[in-house]
């Protein structure tokens, strides 16, 4: 099963936030990906790598829900009691969860 590494931006996002677990393959300055080597950029981590940290690292939980038409998928973010909501423009479910990404990775430069 191949899961989706998320793209260069955001890997690099990731590493101002911290985000430094060891991952198979890495960004390069170019925005090429291979197997992780010396000249890296950022790692590459995939999307669950990265729900994973965010999970353990910051208690940020990220979570894709099928809308109520069971056709697209919102996206449930939460951290602590706050809830936030991507709303349903993904088609799918890796869709729904990069959007949770990406908004946990605002809600962390809110916070700094």
């Amino acid at each position: 099963m191949n899961l989706p590494e998320v793209p260069y931006e955001i890997a690099k996002e990731l590493k101002e936030l911290g985000f430094d677990w060891f991952t198979k393959n890495s960004w390069y300055a170019d925005g090429v990906m291979c197997e992780t080597g010396p000249d890296k950029d950022c790692y590459a981590p995939t999307q669950a790598e990265v729900c994973k940290w965010f999970r353990d690292k910051h208690e940020i939980f990220i979570e894709p829900v099928k809308t109520t038409d069971l056709e697209k998928f919102d996206c449930n973010v939460t951290r602590g009691s706050s809830l936030y909501i991507t709303r349903g423009t993904h088609d799918t479910y890796e869709q729904a969860e990069l959007a949770g990404i990406k908004r946990s990775i605002e809600i962390l430069k809110e916070r700094s």
